[in-house]
């Protein structure tokens, strides 16, 4: 057959080694030199309409059917753009690079607001952060909460926050999985996740195999990372 995308030996087994055939990477490739098809979306999704609340008990019995039957089903799920906290905390990234908030007024219900926050308890857990909220060093706790230089939570999934701090099992899994992430480099984005996913699932749980994580998906047991989980 002929090689059109100039794939090697090499490329060809270690596609193999995750599921995929020769033919599946090169319609891949097929799709990049096209570009993405465009999704027009009818209109923003509501509590309701496009949105369901549920009760805390619901909740655990969805959690409980999803792990019965979800080896025996083929699933489809749509999965927004962004779920990232950069938005949520978009005045907080302006004050950090700003320097500090606009007025003394909006410096004090921060401040004050804060208090509130479920991931409170962290910051005054942590010797470096109370030091910057007792000497109200606004820069220095906006860094310490938004950056990797702390809890990183502007740039984490809001379902996250508060949960994936260390010690906690959900931290352990994305620290294992932004390692196998960046030993995958070479790849490009598709692939690279077929890596990944498959060097976890070396040391971890995980509920599915090759054939959905094509599909950008990685499933483990919700029990595993739940809050009150731990690692071991």
């Amino acid at each position: 057959m002929k090689n059109t995308y100039c794939l090697s030996k090499k490329d060809i087994e270690q596609a193999k080694r995750t599921g995929l055939t020769r033919q599946d990477v090169e319609g891949q490739l097929k799709i990049y030199l096209q570009g993405p098809v465009s999704l027009h979306l009818l209109r923003p999704c509501t509590a309701g309409d496009g949105i369901m609340s549920v009760t805390l008990a619901a909740q655990k019995r969805f959690i409980s059917l999803f792990e019965k039957y979800s080896k025996s089903c083929t699933m489809l799920k749509f999965v927004p753009a962004s779920g990232a906290a950069s938005r949520m905390f978009a005045e907080w990234f302006q004050a950090h690079s700003e320097g500090g908030f606009a007025d003394y007024a909006k410096e004090e219900d921060f401040y004050r607001n804060l208090e509130k926050m479920p991931f409170a308890p962290l910051l005054k857990g942590d010797e470096t952060a109370r030091l910057y909220f007792k000497n109200k060093n606004t820069q220095k706790l906006l860094s310490y909460i938004l950056t990797k230089k702390g809890l990183n939570y502007g740039w984490l999934p809001k379902a996250l926050i508060h949960d994936n701090a260390p010690g906690s099992a959900v931290y352990e899994l994305l620290q294992d999985l932004d390692r196998a992430w960046e030993r995958a480099a070479r790849w490009g984005a598709r692939q690279r996740w077929m890596e990944m996913a498959a060097s976890v699932a070396q040391s971890w749980e995980v509920r599915d195999g090759p054939g959905r994580w094509r599909l950008g998906e990685l499933t483990v047991p919700a029990g595993l990372v739940l809050r009150d989980g731990h690692v071991g």
